[in-house]
């Protein structure tokens, strides 16, 4: 019996990946089984090569990485953070406005609408940004592009730059392996899974991650005996959000948006310079180390920058929270700010 044509070109999807991952594993290469799926699956794509995988893969890998890294906020880490709260609602507000700055000079070189540069340019989430980007009448394909794109480039980036530094934390927040038990760690995911389908039909963004962060971090909170997440679990985790980023660069993809693509990337690589000398300034007067400060100021997502701080040994709590913090931010200020914007350009025509 024949598998569905999606099937079978999502088990060779992985099996790339897979592939991918074990190459870098190997080589020694930081939060090696991401970066190797995304590198792998997306080479075949540019190959031409029929990439894809089913939208719950990503969704179940955010699961797990979101109860990894919720298992970092213990008691008296949350009080720890509590206290940082000042400082990372400064880091959100001081890159959201950079990435409004980076979206005028994409707009004037690109030739696009502002509309579009604006939500292609902030550092949020995909579909937050592109469902954001259709209400104002924004091109909703180039503002998910790049969105992606700029995922992939901080992953591809970051961990690499930051373990080259030689600098590696010595942070764990997780278990150890053998310390987990999988039927704590099962019942976490299906409570993960659970309140993540509840916030999403709430309309929360980011549901897929906060879902299992919250559960981690209700039993971390909680010290509920045994919870953890093995490294197993983890590689997992790795391998499906390499694998769904991966299959987002295609050579279909790529020509689409020939003269886009490379000011989008250009944006990226200006708000990481400016994450560099953010994280400069704020290592000043934090207790926070530089390293993390970098993951969290940086414009990707929660989950991948999380799993890299894992991977390095930084604090994950520290990294997670300054995100969690960003994008509450941008949900809540994007859209008012874009209006004020368009009202302020209007009264300047007058």
């Amino acid at each position: 019996m024949r598998m569905p044509a999606g099937a079978s070109r999502a088990a060779a999807t992985f099996a790339i990946g897979i592939a991918g991952g074990a190459l870098f594993h190997l080589a020694g290469v930081p939060l090696a089984w991401m970066l190797g799926a995304l590198v792998a699956v997306a080479s075949a794509g540019l190959a031409w090569y029929p990439t894809g995988v089913p939208p719950q893969s990503r969704q179940f890998g955010q699961i797990i990485a979101g109860t990894a890294l919720g298992l970092a906020f213990t008691p008296a880490f949350v009080a720890q953070v509590v206290h940082s709260l000042g400082l990372m609602a400064a880091a959100a507000l001081l890159s959201i406005g950079a990435g409004i700055g980076v979206s005028v000079v994409v707009a004037r070189i690109a030739g696009i609408d502002r509309t579009t540069a604006y939500f292609a340019s902030l550092p949020g989430g995909v579909a937050e940004m592109a469902v954001l980007a259709d209400r104002f009448g924004g091109d909703t394909a180039l503002v998910a592009l790049s969105q992606s794109f700029r995922i992939v480039v901080v992953v591809l980036t970051v961990p690499v730059a930051i373990s080259w530094l030689g600098r590696p934390g010595a942070f764990d927040a997780a278990l150890h392996p053998g310390d987990g038990s999988l039927p704590v760690l099962c019942a976490m995911l299906t409570a993960g899974c659970a309140l993540a389908y509840a916030l999403g039909r709430l309309g929360v963004t980011n549901n897929w991650l906060l879902g299992g962060l919250l559960i981690g971090a209700g039993a971390a909170f909680c010290e509920v005996p045994r919870a953890g997440v093995p490294a197993p679990a983890l590689v997992l985790s790795q391998l499906l959000i390499g694998c769904a980023l991966g299959t987002r660069i295609t050579r279909k993809s790529v020509s689409m948006a020939r003269r886009f693509l490379p000011v989008a990337i250009g944006g990226t690589l200006t708000l990481l310079v400016w994450t560099l000398f953010l994280s400069i300034a704020l290592s000043q007067v934090s207790p926070i180390g530089f390293e993390a400060l970098v993951l969290g100021t940086a414009p990707g997502g929660a989950a991948e920058t999380g799993l890299t701080a894992r991977a390095l040994h930084l604090n994950i709590g520290d990294v997670t929270a300054f995100h969690l913090v960003r994008i509450l931010f941008i949900v809540l200020l994007s859209a008012p700010l874009y209006q004020l914007a368009v009202r302020r350009g209007r009264d300047r025509r007058r």
